[in-house]
Formats: C-alpha cells, sequence, structure tokens
C-alpha cells in the first residue's frame, strides 16, 4: 500500500473492511458456510493423501470442516488443475498451523479468500478517479454480487470451480490496471492469471482463445512501449494453456463421459426416434440398453473398461455437436432444460459441517440476497435465463462499441471478449455435459454478472481514455 496522497481514501477501506466482513463471516466464524463434496473432491485432496473419514456415505450432505491425512486416501488421480497449486498452499499452511493428521477445511478457505480480496484490494484504485455517486454504486454492486453465498460457499470446498472464478476476477481487475497504467506486474498478473484461468477445468480451455485474440490485438495497450515482444510472448503463454488445458488437465477417458452422459442422459431419452439419433451419433442399435444411464450409473456401459477405451477413441464431442447444428430445436430444448436447473444458482448440497447441528442439506440463508432474487427470476425458467444472458451479451458490447469516444482505447474490444467468454460458457455448460448444472454454470454466472456490472459503468462513467503512468500512481 502506498502512503500521502495515493494511500487509501476512507470510502476505500469502508469497503475492503466490508468485503473483509462478508468474506470473514460465512467462512471462518460458526457455523462456516461451505460446499459439501459431491464426490469431485479426491480428485484434488487424493493427491495430498487427504481424505474425509465419513466416505461416500454422506456425500452432498454436509460441508464437513476436518479431514484426514493418510495414505490410504491416496488417489493419483492425473487432474493437474490451478487449484492444486491453492490445494498445496492450503496444506504447506495447515503443515505449520494445523494438527498431524488432520487438515482443517478452513485453510482452504483462508487461501481462496485470500485471492478474491486481492483482486478486491487491487480494484479500489480503478475506482477512485469516478464521481462519488458512481464509485458507490460500483463497490456497492461489486459487494452485493460477489460476495452472495453462491460465490463464498465454493471457498470452503476443493471444487476446481472455485479456482476459476478466482483467477477470473484477478484476470478482470489486472488487465484494467495494465491498461490504465502500463505497468510491468499489472500486465503479467493478467497473462498468469488468465492462464491459471483456463487450466482449473478442462471446460474452460476454450477461452484462452478470444483472450489470446484480444492480447494479439489490443495486447501493445498494456505496455507503455511497442509492445509487440509482449503481444507475442503473452499469446503464445496463453494458447500454451489452453492446449495443456484440452490434453493435460484431466485424464483420457474423462471428455469421454461427459459426452456419455450428455447422448445417454440428456439427448437420448427425450428423442422421438432413438435409432436415428444413435446413428447420427455414431452408434448402433447395440446401445439402445444405456439409454437413461449417465457416466456414473451402476448399469452404464462406463462400468466396463473395455468399454469406456473403446468410447473413449471415438470423437463423440465432434458428433454431438454436428447433431446440434443439423437439429437447432433439439439444441435449444436441451440448453432450456440445462438452464432450467441452473437457474437455482446453487449447487443443491449443505453448507454445514455435520457437527453444527443442521439438518443434511440445510443451505445458508445469509449473504443470499442476490443468489435468491436470481434464483426467484430464473429456477425452472431456462427460456428467461437464456434471453438474459444473450440479451446482456449483445446489449453491453453494442453500448461497448457505441460509447468507445468515452472509453479507453481497447475497452471496447475487451468487454466483447468478456462477452464471447460468457457466450462459450454457456455453449459448453449446456452440452458438454449434463450434471451438476447449477455448478457447471457458475462460471457462467460469474460471467453475465460481470457483464451487468460492465452494463452499470458504461451506462453511467464519462471516463476518457488513461494518461500515461506517473510514477506516483497507487500499487
Amino acid at each position: 500500500m502506498t502512503v500521502g496522497k495515493n494511500a487509501m481514501n476512507r470510502p476505500e477501506w469502508l469497503a475492503l473492511m466490508l468485503a473483509v466482513a462478508a468474506v470473514g463471516f460465512q467462512c471462518f466464524l460458526p457455523p462456516v458456510v461451505g460446499l459439501a463434496n459431491n464426490g469431485d473432491f479426491p480428485k484434488i485432496i487424493g493427491q495430498f493423501d487427504v481424505g474425509n473419514p465419513f466416505g461416500d456415505k454422506d456425500v452432498v450432505r454436509f460441508a464437513d470442516i476436518k479431514y484426514v491425512v493418510d495414505q490410504k486416501y491416496h488417489w493419483e488421480s492425473r487432474f493437474y488443475s490451478s487449484e492444486l497449486l491453492l490445494f498445496a498452499t492450503a496444506f504447506a499452511l495447515n503443515t505449520i498451523f494445523g494438527h498431524s493428521g488432520v487438515f482443517d477445511l478452513r485453510l482452504m478457505g483462508a487461501v481462496h479468500a485470500t485471492l478474491f480480496l486481492l483482486a478486491f484490494y487491487l480494484l479500489l484504485p480503478l475506482v477512485r478517479p469516478l464521481r462519488p455517486v458512481l464509485r458507490f454504486v460500483i463497490l456497492f454492486s461489486i459487494l452485493c454480487l460477489f460476495t452472495d453465498v453462491m460465490y463464498v460457499s465454493y471457498f470452503n470446498s476443493f471444487y476446481m470451480d472455485t479456482a476459476a472464478f478466482l483467477f477470473l476476477l484477478l484476470a478482470v481487475v489486472s488487465f484494467l490496471r495494465a491498461v490504465r497504467w502500463q505497468r510491468l506486474t499489472d500486465r503479467w498478473l493478467f497473462v498468469i492469471s488468465t492462464v491459471l484461468l483456463i487450466t482449473s477445468k478442462t471446460q474452460h480451455y476454450p477461452l484462452g482463445i478470444p483472450i489470446a485474440l484480444l492480447l494479439a490485438w489490443k495486447g501493445g495497450l498494456l505496455t507503455s512501449g511497442r509492445g509487440s515482444a509482449f503481444r507475442m510472448l503473452s499469446v503464445a503463454i496463453v494458447l500454451a494453456g489452453t492446449t495443456f488445458s484440452y490434453k493435460g488437465v484431466t485424464p483420457s477417458y474423462y471428455p469421454a463421459m461427459g459426452s456419455y452422459t450428455v447422448i445417454f442422459s440428456e439427448l437420448l431419452p427425450k428423442s422421438k426416434n432413438v435409432a436415428s439419433d444413435l446413428k447420427e451419433l455414431g452408434l448402433d442399435d447395440s446401445y439402445l440398453r444405456y439409454v437413461g444411464t449417465n457416466a456414473y450409473s451402476k448399469d452404464a456401459g462406463f462400468r466396463d473398461p473395455r468399454f469406456q477405451d473403446a468410447f473413449a477413441r471415438k470423437p463423440f464431442y465432434a458428433y454431438i455437436a454436428w447433431f446440434f447444428v443439423k437439429h437447432p430445436t433439439r439444441a435449444l430444448d436441451i440448453a432450456v432444460s440445462r438452464l432450467d436447473a441452473a437457474g437455482r444458482q446453487r449447487p443443491y448440497v449443505g453448507n454445514f459441517d455435520r457437527l453444527a447441528g443442521f439438518p443434511e442439506i440445510t443451505e445458508s440463508r445469509s449473504f443470499a440476497v442476490w443468489s435468491g432474487l436470481k434464483a426467484r427470476i430464473f429456477g425452472r425458467h431456462g427460456g428467461r435465463y437464456l434471453l438474459y444472458s444473450l440479451s446482456l451479451a449483445l446489449l453491453v458490447t453494442a453500448f461497448a462499441v457505441a460509447r468507445r469516444g468515452n472509453l479507453p482505447v481497447g475497452m471496447p474490444e475487451a468487454v466483447s471478449v468478456l462477452a464471447a467468454m460468457t457466450l462459450i460458457e454457456l455453449l459448453v455448460a449446456s452440452f458438454a455435459d449434463a450434471l451438476d448444472p447449477e455448478r457447471h454454470y457458475s462460471l457462467f454466472s460469474a460471467l453475465t454478472d460481470l457483464l451487468l456490472i460492465c452494463a452499470v459503468c458504461l451506462a453511467a462513467t464519462t471516463i476518457k481514455a488513461p494518461l500515461k503512468t506517473p510514477s506516483t500512481d497507487p500499487i
């Protein structure tokens, strides 16, 4: 933090303290709020010999705080998410501050919360030049939206979606700072945050493509020099991260599980001609017996390793994509159906430890104003949710382009990329899996909320293009 005229002012301190209080109240004060395991936690913690002594019998029911460190829980899951880096940090802290053989989930919450508050802190100098009313509206909107339990509950969990959300926020803030001040630390923080975002889950690897295009097109705005070297290097790094996320983040069989679930639990059960649809998807009638199952069902074909190997060899996502291109009404029906459930906003799992005394699958009602409002508007109304998100992406992009004369150079393009990322997440979450829609749409939800804040800013701000960086700019 700087001193003198560039030190944080009283409204900024108040905003930061409110963010700390909102996150701290949920993550660390009893009853602690988290998200129960849906079966995904071992993908991360199993690589560190950490497990839940209650096992699978209480999956989704309670967000347990205490985990056991024992070699019997070891699992080489071959999931290499950026969430692993965050868990490794928490695990190291646990060896210093924790008890031997026990891992406290709140240390994971502390690591996640620190990243969130860092992003919020780095944002504050950006809103300082704005008119007081607009500054209040922006900070209030960010606090109301992003300290909601729909996001903060992820902090006390091991879901890879948490890393995606946090690195998205850091990427957005560091990009804005780099545009404003053209500083080395900000532009490389943007590149690093972007790579960590797209490597959080294979689901997010397509986001690297519009970001790489933005860097190739407008990356020179992030540096005070000519910027050609930075553009080339940053684009190469982002594309390398995109390739790794596509090829190396998950085991080779895992994408096939998603395509199996889409085909047999989402697409074919709603088919009017199952045999014809099977043929279009590159399958024969021998697969009829799997209709209605998902990759985790007891009678799923994936229970047979030979079936799994054979299924993984075919590019079923390409078949699915072409099928939806040929049958757009089917694609729309499935997207609306998925958004019906995603409109609930919060995963249907418990938020509290079993020792807190709440019934199983109890959800926190604190800090739930925004998620509650969205759930009332969009829950079981997938068509409404789809129309809202598409309209928001289109209108915010059009507004940014129309007001480009009042915005810093490159901002209309950046807003367009943010809108494109929202649409990509919508497509992937709608058509690449058919389970856990509330969680798989979580980054899509965060992107739509960011677009909403963009709309507020675009509607009210009259900021001109930034000046060159003076030496006294805030850190």
